[in-house]
């Protein structure tokens, strides 16, 4: 909801105003106010619809303001440690009348560091995604320690009937610990390599090999199969918000929905049962904030549900099995 929220408002602090509300910090405050307040992305703020800069300026639960010095604000030792959605400063702490920049992190890619912020340079007046600059000395603790805390556990039956669950730690490594025996004892948890940044889903295929789905840290699907031991992470590409859904389909072939960068849900599929997942993402169609929800019916068909940006349930299906 971070990126959704940094991009979606972005064009509405364009030109950089030094009034408090349309600068650095107004900037930041107007994105993560709202979602510290109610966990929303509030659709009626996008760009073009109108949008009341102030709205977010202050509200309780919000960013700090005029907190200078600020023991919260930590020196970055190591900017490969920021995660998305970060709050950056060149001072520790926040107030008027210095000479001070605020930004957010927005995470590693393929092409190097990213950040959003507002100012005035060669990408333009105002807010924009621009490279990460190394300027920025401290980050925001509490928020820092909200955006890492560990995920939602995802929970997976083995061929032979033991269950296991998995869980991506505050360092963004995942985890997994597993019944020893069928309705027994559960092992020690044990890390699987690698960093990721989503919550993880279990797809089990149809010869009982389980499949970890999460989102990476370049925004991908990726993916950690089971067959003697665990493969190594293995990326499906894409760019996506929020977490997945998977279903098997009648055919015994696992397919994995997810939310993109313009709100609608896209799909990958197995081939063949058991086999590679096609190349291409197929586009369903909606406009969320969120991501979706998936099940099949009694007759074998899928069916999707999503949480439409004017509140309403949304639902696409089938219109037969497979």
């Amino acid at each position: 909801m971070y990126q959704d929220r940094a991009q979606g408002i972005a064009p509405h602090n364009r030109p950089y105003v030094g009034d408090g509300v349309g600068d650095c910090y107004g900037y930041c405050r107007q994105v993560w106010n709202a979602l510290l307040y109610d966990s929303s992305v509030h659709a009626e703020d996008y760009h073009p619809q109108y949008y009341d800069k102030a709205r977010w300026h202050y509200i309780s639960g919000g960013l700090p303001v005029a907190t200078y010095p600020d023991p919260d604000w930590y020196f970055i030792g190591d900017s490969n440690a920021l995660v998305p959605g970060d709050l950056l400063g060149t001072v520790q702490g926040h107030t008027w009348g210095m000479h001070v920049h605020y930004g957010m992190s927005d995470g590693r890619r393929t092409y190097g560091k990213y950040q959003w912020d507002s100012t005035n340079d060669g990408y333009g007046s105002g807010a924009y995604n621009r490279p990460y600059d190394g300027n920025w000395r401290y980050f925001y603790g509490p928020l820092h320690d909200l955006l890492t805390e560990a995920s939602t556990p995802g929970m997976g039956t083995n061929a032979d009937g033991r269950l296991e669950l998995f869980m991506r730690g505050v360092n963004g490594q995942m985890y997994h610990c597993w019944q020893n025996a069928a309705n027994g004892t559960w092992s020690n948890w044990a890390a699987m390599s690698g960093t990721v940044s989503g919550n993880p889903v279990i797809g089990r295929q149809l010869d009982g090999h389980l499949i970890v789905f999460t989102r990476g840290n370049l925004g991908d699907i990726v993916i950690r199969q089971q067959s003697n031991g665990w493969a190594s992470w293995a990326s499906l590409g894409g760019t996506m918000y929020g977490d997945v859904a998977v279903a098997r389909s009648q055919s015994g072939q696992l397919e994995v929905f997810c939310r993109g960068s313009n709100g609608g849900i896209y799909k990958k599929y197995q081939v063949a049962p058991n086999g590679a997942f096609n190349s291409a993402f197929d586009f369903l169609g909606g406009t969320t904030d969120q991501g979706p929800a998936v099940a099949t019916n009694l007759d074998g068909r899928e069916e999707v549900f999503i949480r439409n940006r004017d509140g309403r349930v949304a639902h696409i299906w089938q219109t037969a099995p497979n």
